[in-house]
Parts: structure tokens; sequence; C-alpha cells
């Protein structure tokens, strides 16, 4: 048993250290930003990085996670030849989405799948919700979960898009001109979805 356990722990460390290989410093330095943001101030979530399927991806995968909402956060780069536009492009279908990135769009069945594109980075959002609420059927339970989850998602997009922008790093006084004026942002403080620091900073300005 205490092989088996030693050779489980070396396979584990090692598809770690294949992933740090293959994945950038541009896509590192994103995951660590990202990560920081949410230890700082998701106080009731937890989250596990995931390898990707395949290890030569260059990509930032992780799973946040809190009460009946599961969100997958997804990092990449984006091709050197990217336009602007590109996005909607790609779906014509999909909804653009203001103040999030400088493009992005919500897609998918019920809207429930953020892209944007920040600078280099291609970030992808995902949510699933699962209520259960006792006075609603089936079908209506359903569907207040996918107005849920597609709510999440946008949130969630709106938070990685301020850790990318190093707005939510730890120590860092918040800008006097332009924070939190965005709607996702402010949803972001009413719900309680930023660490105190920043919540103690925003009272004493306000």
């Amino acid at each position: 048993m205490k092989k088996i356990s030693i050779l489980v722990l070396t396979t584990l460390v090692l598809v770690t250290f294949t992933q740090a290989q293959n994945s950038s410093p541009e896509v590192l330095e994103a995951g660590k930003k990202v990560d920081e943001a949410f230890d700082q101030n998701l106080k009731r979530w937890t989250r596990e990085r995931v390898v990707p399927v395949m290890f030569s991806e260059n990509v930032f995968i992780e799973f946040w996670k809190t009460y009946d909402r599961t969100v997958k956060v997804s990092i990449g780069l984006l091709p050197v030849d990217r336009k602007g536009g590109d996005l909607l492009r790609s779906d014509p279908s999909a909804r653009i989405v203001d103040g999030i990135g400088d493009e992005a769009i919500a897609w998918g069945y019920a809207e429930t799948r953020i892209t944007f594109h920040r600078g280099r980075f291609d970030v992808s959002i995902s949510s699933e919700v699962d209520l259960n609420l006792l006075s609603r059927d089936r079908k209506a339970n359903e569907a207040m979960s996918n107005t849920e989850a597609a709510a999440t998602s946008r949130l969630m997009a709106c938070f990685v898009n301020l850790a990318l922008n190093g707005d939510l790093k730890r120590g860092k006084p918040i800008p006097r001109e332009g924070f939190l004026q965005r709607p996702c942002e402010q949803e972001l403080m009413y719900k309680r979805l930023f660490g105190d620091e920043i919540l103690n900073q925003l009272k004493n300005r306000y």
C-alpha cells in the first residue's frame, strides 16, 4: 500500500511538472494573478486546478465551487494575427457583453458561457447551478438554475478581468477613478465577492 501511495504521488508531481513545462510564462503569470485574487477575495469558494487533456496545451484551467454552483475558468493565449471582432464573427448568434475585457460575448445554452479577450489572453468562463426549490417543479427549477448560471458566468468573467488587470492585487490601493463603475463590478461589490481589504477601502472612500 505504501509503494502504491508513493507511485501515485510521484505520478501527480510529474503531471504537474509536465503541465508547468508546457505553459508559457504569460499563461503562468495570468494564472498566478487569478489565483491570488481568488484566495484574497472569494472566501466561501474552493478552487481546483485541472491538467489539460493534452499536456501540450498552453492553457490554465480551474474549477471554482461554492454551495450549489460550479464555475470553469480557462485562460489561453490568442493567436498573434487575432483581429478585433473575431469573437462575434466566430458565433454570430452570440450576444455582445459590454464592460468585460477588450471584447466579450455570451453564448451557449441559456448564455451560460462568457468568452472574452483581454490583451493577449483568450478567457472562457462557464457555470453550472443546481437549484432545488421545493416550491418549483422540475422545469421551473431548471429555468431558474440556467438564469443563475448565466449571471454567475458574467460575474466571474468580470472578476477574472479585474484580476488580469492587476486591480485585485493584494496591497494595491484601488484606483481613484473608474473602479467599480461598470454594472458587473458593482454587482460583485453588492454580493460581497471582494475581500475585506477592498471593501474597507471602498467604505473609507464613500
